[in-house]
């Protein structure tokens, strides 16, 4: 199970259906605007009014409220059928005030970024917006009473019931599947900027409802627009689609990671003295991922830089985020280094071409290595050269799914000569993969039974 470079371009590369051509919003946008404008006009509520009578103030679960108050209010949609009331969230934005002045701008981004998604189903729908009082701005989008995953995930987890959403669940299979779609909607209608490197989705932003069921993105930061003005919109675009891969990774990850019964059945590392194999990735390998199971050894080999002067240095084990609620390693990091200091410079193996860096396994979870190579001679600050991500599964995890999950984080160090993407690929064609195209859909009363045996 453990591939190279080349055993991961087969498995997931010869696997993916005819490629198009990359998403541009900006076209999609122009070319479907009619049919935004209709959904809109279907989709607009008349005589809004609070539910039951009350001003009943909500959580803003999905963060359409910039800051500014949120309520649960009633309104009517028409519809061929007749007139039918639904369930709404109401936004009051005040139209004096310093805060008006500060938050008012990313209010009207936020709603427009939902409008431009209208013909999606990733993000809750707009119902309007009423600019007719003097006081306040009114802003009317879906309600959904919805939990977040990292929530859900965390709550399960304390529960200790023994349960683990593996890989052949009904419901990890309908959600990561639903995951995809929603990336995808974003990725090919969204103007605006929403997920970068810096900035990748999480746990968090995943809210999940009817039983398991219905799954939408919340909690996004809109940026800057994407329309040429001060990044290319190809480039916008190929960065927006390196961050999306790398989220779904994670995400898919630590919905194997967080679930009920995933450090239990962990088992705590030891010093690496055992008589089990190495498992040896070399430096572009380790930069796509490093998946191990808990109690293995593994290598980084990595290239020694021509500049005698320049050493690779110990790297620091960094826990990334992984949702607010969803982060269960206060009983320590998921791998450890062996034999050296981190800081420190490791040394030249005989060939005097690489060098090579131990770990073991703790226990199930993910984290980051990071390499510094720099010379001592250097000054100010030193980033990482090289980041590793390490993914410790204590469930079994199928080889196809690990490869396509290291294709999408792939990542290359900076003392590297070969191209900036080791695997490139597509946020839309990998959905053509027959990973998720030749698997069975699980039915809706599969995905509801599995999500009640798991969170219930």
């Amino acid at each position: 199970e453990l591939m190279d470079a080349e055993q991961v371009r087969r498995v997931v590369h010869c696997r993916l259906g005819a490629r198009g051509p990359e998403p541009n919003p900006c076209v999609w946008q122009r070319t479907n605007l009619p049919l935004v404008e209709a959904q809109l006009l279907r989709q607009r509520v008349r005589y809004v009014r609070p539910d039951g009578g009350a001003h009943k103030l909500v959580p803003d679960r999905f963060g359409f409220g910039c800051g500014f108050s949120a309520y649960h209010y009633v309104g009517t949609q028409g519809s061929k059928r007749g007139n039918v009331d639904v369930d709404i969230v109401v936004v009051e934005m005040p139209k004096a005030g310093s805060q008006a002045g500060s938050y008012a701008d990313r209010m009207w981004r936020t709603y427009d970024a939902h409008r431009q998604l209208s013909l999606g189903r990733c993000l809750p729908h707009v119902y309007g917006v009423d600019d007719s009082a003097e006081d306040a701005t009114r802003f009317y989008f879906e309600y959904s009473q919805s939990r977040a995953a990292s929530t859900l995930l965390s709550r399960a987890a304390r529960r200790r019931s023994g349960a683990v959403l593996g890989e052949s669940s009904a419901t990890f299979k309908h959600w990561i599947a639903e995951i995809l779609k929603a990336m995808i909607e974003l990725h090919t209608m969204s103007g605006y900027e929403c997920v970068t490197r810096a900035r990748l989705l999480t746990l968090d932003n995943i809210f999940i409802s009817n039983e398991g069921s219905v799954v939408k993105l919340g909690q996004l930061a809109w940026g800057r627009r994407i329309d040429g003005t001060s990044v290319p919109i190809l480039r916008a675009t190929a960065e927006r689609n390196a961050a999306l891969l790398q989220s779904f990774a994670d995400i898919v990850d630590d919905l194997l990671l967080t679930a009920a019964g995933a450090e239990e059945a962990a088992s705590d590392g030891g010093d690496g003295g055992g008589t089990a194999a190495v498992k040896v990735f070399h430096e572009a390998d380790a930069a796509a991922g490093v998946y191990v199971s808990p109690g293995d050894v593994f290598e980084v080999i990595l290239a020694c830089p021509a500049r005698r002067s320049v050493l690779w240095h110990y790297p620091e084990v960094v826990t990334p985020s992984r949702g607010t609620e969803a982060n269960p390693y206060e009983r320590g990091q998921p791998a450890r280094l062996l034999g050296g200091e981190v800081g420190h410079t490791v040394p030249r193996d005989t060939d005097d071409t690489t060098c090579r860096v131990r770990f073991v396994a703790q226990r199930a979870g993910r984290c980051e290595l990071q390499f510094p190579c720099f010379s001592p001679q250097d000054k100010g600050a030193v980033g990482a050269s090289l980041i590793v991500p390490v993914v410790v599964h204590a469930a079994r995890v199928s080889p196809t799914l690990t490869a396509i999950l290291r294709c999408c984080r792939a990542r290359v160090s900076e003392t590297s000569e070969q191209d900036a993407a080791v695997f490139p690929l597509s946020i839309v064609s990998l959905a053509t993969h027959d990973y998720f195209t030749q698997s069975p859909e699980p039915s809706l009363d599969e995905v509801m039974s599995a999500y009640t045996a798991h969170f219930a």
